[in-house]
């Protein structure tokens, strides 16, 4: 079977080949687990990036994505590929970043690595509202995904036409821009092309001999480089389940 070419493409692919096998388990603890299956993940991004569509996020605009521990971050995240834009998880406050920090940080990245849209909580408004505003900022809006609908039925001619758009993308293009963490000076930005991705996940499967079969957990952040790469994409892309906990609830109870 012929290799798909971006991530995209190697999506879709898991999807037909195994529609109903559990993608991703979002585990809370004390509550019933959240599951995605490969094919209705799928169409959560598809309603996802219909939505980004009509927010005027163009291909290679980066969308910072700043939303904690939720189910529909997979999605969006993906929904976000689908158009050709450039998704960007980064941390959400936390006791163990300081809001001035956060913010510095934020700021810095609006001004150095070209971030063009926030889509994040709604509760985040007030502290990033104003670098929309500042001067030397190119962060043209915030958006709050989470509050979209996306459980309506999908306009086809409109969904057609993005997943022409989608098939137009070349393994030579970005797929994601991935910042480090900041802790040693600036947060620098590192642009990973599909290319990139998809030959480092298949070197890690025959390294570490992942099937299909096997299943990894993990309580890494997505904006970990470890998290999204070792954790979400390399299981993803090998047609793995993969079970997510939040970092916060499995420092509480390693048990989980």
């Amino acid at each position: 079977m012929a290799q798909p070419k971006t991530l995209w493409k190697k999506w879709l692919q898991n999807a037909r080949l195994t529609p109903d096998k559990d993608a991703i388990v979002h585990w809370i603890a004390g509550e019933e687990p959240i599951r995605w299956t490969f094919s209705s993940i799928i169409e959560s991004a598809k309603q996802f990036s219909h939505h980004i569509r009509r927010a005027g996020i163009k291909k290679d605009d980066v969308c910072a994505i700043i939303i904690r521990h939720n189910p529909f971050l997979y999605p969006l995240y993906m929904g976000i590929s689908r158009t050709g834009a450039l998704p960007a998880i980064l941390a959400y406050p936390n006791p163990r970043l300081h809001p001035e920090k956060f913010r510095q940080g934020l700021e810095g990245m609006a001004q150095r690595s070209g971030l063009d849209y926030i889509l994040t909580e709604r509760e985040l408004e007030p502290i990033i509202r104003p670098l929309i505003e500042k001067p030397g900022s190119t962060i043209k809006a915030v958006f709050f995904p989470l509050e979209w609908d996306i459980n309506g039925e999908l306009n086809q001619e409109e969904d057609e036409k993005i997943e022409q758009e989608a098939s137009l993308v070349k393994e030579t293009d970005v797929f994601l821009v991935q910042h480090s963490s900041g802790t040693t000076g600036l947060q620098k930005p590192i642009a990973v092309t599909h290319k990139a991705l998809l030959e480092h996940a298949v070197n890690c499967n025959n390294a570490l001999h992942l099937t299909s079969g096997d299943v990894a957990a993990s309580w890494l952040p997505l904006y970990h480089d470890m998290g999204l790469i070792g954790a979400f994409h390399i299981p993803f892309l090998s047609g793995m389940t993969s079970i997510h906990i939040s970092p916060f609830e499995w420092i509480l109870a390693p048990i989980l």
